[in-house]
């Protein structure tokens, strides 16, 4: 997923280029969605500065939670993140009673409590995060009545440290662009 600054618009905000593709090709063809897809990148743009995608970024690797990127007053491309940090609490509940069999050091199988097993996967499970891009369903199908639906949406699990990486080449051609 290629994310670029596209251009400043007359009212302020920023349009931004999003470019989904597999080993090099388009995801999707941009022949089907023609009147959406300029040279297989699909525009939205933000209005807000405050939902700019550079502070929505920043807020996700500093404050590790959850988090929702969206444009108004069309939702065309909406990012959610989710974080182990923001599903820690739930997910020990739903542990709670749930027992899980191991080996121990003797090579016999019992059984332990999942919460505690589970407890040596936390700190691999807070570095990574799922983050969903998902493209409106106006994008692939055309005018649709306001009941229809079927986005598309990209799944990513991806480690703080790419956000990071990505972050930084963001904000870099943000200097740029801007």
């Amino acid at each position: 997923m290629e994310i670029r600054f596209h251009k400043y618009q007359s009212s302020g905000g920023i349009e931004y280029s999003f470019e989904p593709r597999i080993a090099g090709l388009p995801l999707v063809n941009p022949l089907i969605n023609k009147d959406y897809c300029k040279d297989g990148k699909y525009l939205c743009c933000n209005v807000w500065s405050e939902d700019y995608l550079i502070p929505f970024f920043e807020r996700v690797l500093t404050d590790k939670l959850n988090a929702k990127w969206d444009q108004w007053p069309e939702d065309d491309i909406t990012i959610k993140v989710e974080t182990w940090q923001s599903k820690r609490e739930q997910k020990k509940k739903d542990w709670e009673g749930k027992t899980v069999l191991v080996n121990d050091f003797d090579g016999e199988l019992k059984r332990e409590p999942y919460e505690e097993a589970m407890q040596m996967f936390e700190p691999f499970l807070e570095t990574f995060l799922e983050m969903n891009i998902i493209f409106n369903h106006r994008f692939f199908i055309g005018e649709t009545d306001p009941w229809e639906s079927g986005n598309v949406c990209l799944k990513l699990t991806l480690s703080f440290y790419a956000l990071e990486v990505f972050f930084g080449e963001l904000k870099e051609e943000y200097e740029l662009f801007n």
